[in-house]
Formats: structure tokens, C-alpha cells, sequence
């Protein structure tokens, strides 16, 4: 008889603990949901941050490339006159 009372003691707690488990799933699953949107919110920072690093590399290229064909140009600038373009006959 002691077997009996003890079995449906255990019975009883283990229905007792199915809602509680189900309710534990839901939280772990909301859990879950948070953590996989925590980590999307980090890998978008990261990717826009890489995207502002190569976007400003890029700007830096541009003004040195900028700067290398102002020293190309030459320093000294024609200047003409009408009159060096008359022939004389």
C-alpha cells in the first residue's frame, strides 16, 4: 500500500511540474528569441562599422590620389596674348 501512495505522490508532482516545464519552455524560447535579436543587433553594428572603415579608406584613397595629381599639375600656367596668335604675312 505504501507503494501505492508513494506512486501517485510521484504522479502528482510530476503533473505538478508539467505546466512549470511548459512555462519554462515558453521563457527559454523567449529567451531564446532575445538572445538570436542581441546577436543580429551586433552583427548589423559590425557590418555598418566595417562599411564606414572601407567607405573612409576609400575617401582617404581618393584625396591622396587628389593630392598626387594637383603635384603632378605643373606649377607654371601659359599665358598667351592675341597677339601670338596673328602671323605676319
Amino acid at each position: 500500500m505504501n507503494q501505492v501512495i508513494v506512486g501517485m505522490m510521484k504522479r502528482k508532482q510530476m503533473e505538478a511540474k508539467t505546466p512549470v516545464d511548459n512555462n519554462n519552455n515558453h521563457d527559454d524560447e523567449e529567451d531564446e528569441d532575445k538572445i538570436n535579436a542581441f546577436f543580429t543587433l551586433v552583427r548589423n553594428i559590425r557590418d555598418v562599422r566595417n562599411q564606414m572603415l572601407i567607405g573612409s579608406q576609400g575617401t582617404q584613397e581618393k584625396q591622396k590620389s587628389a593630392a598626387a595629381a594637383e603635384e603632378k599639375k605643373s606649377t607654371w600656367t601659359p599665358s598667351f596674348q592675341w597677339e601670338d596668335f596673328v602671323q605676319d604675312h
